[in-house]
């Protein structure tokens, strides 16, 4: 048996850098923002969003998330699968190049979440038979394509 002994070195104000750029970076994913003007029914796009994430019991809205759960499980998976990649990255290229890299797989998680009505996080409840008749079809948080194109991710860096 040989024994070997890597030295591991790293360039510490690098490292710092590193850091410092985390501690003030945000990394959003979610909604994007410019849908308040825009009305289904009387209610803001962002607002019948936000009823279906968290339900909406004065309507009967069952909560579907469709942005809390499937992000907190993806970027929990995501994390433990590529933490290696992930920390390279922020070494190689820098701290924003990285976030967005992670934003855009969460982005297209959120917008494959949709497609499959929330198959990847666990199915979501069934529309109410008022809602099938009026929408013509039962696809779960599916009118005209809006939510799964108001999908998005932004990164910000603070100073």
């Amino acid at each position: 048996m040989i024994k070997v002994k890597v030295n591991f070195r790293t360039d510490k104000s690098r490292l710092r850098k590193v850091v410092k750029d985390l501690q003030k970076a945000s990394l959003y994913v979610g909604v994007k923002q410019g849908l308040q003007d825009r009305n289904i029914n009387g209610v803001s796009i962002y607002e019948a969003y936000r009823r279906n994430e968290f339900g909406y019991p004065p309507d009967n809205i069952p909560e579907r998330s469709y942005i809390r759960k499937p992000i907190k499980a993806k970027a929990i998976q995501l994390f433990e699968e590529q933490q290696k990649e992930i920390i390279i990255s922020l070494f190689k290229e820098n701290v924003k190049k990285t976030l967005n890299n992670i934003g855009q797989t969460l982005e297209e998680y959120l917008t494959e979440n949709l497609h499959t009505y929330g198959g990847l996080n666990g199915e979501w409840k069934p529309n109410a038979p008022l809602t099938i008749f009026m929408k013509g079809f039962d696809f779960p948080l599916y009118a005209d394509g809006t939510l799964r194109n108001s999908i998005g991710h932004k990164v910000e860096m603070g100073d």
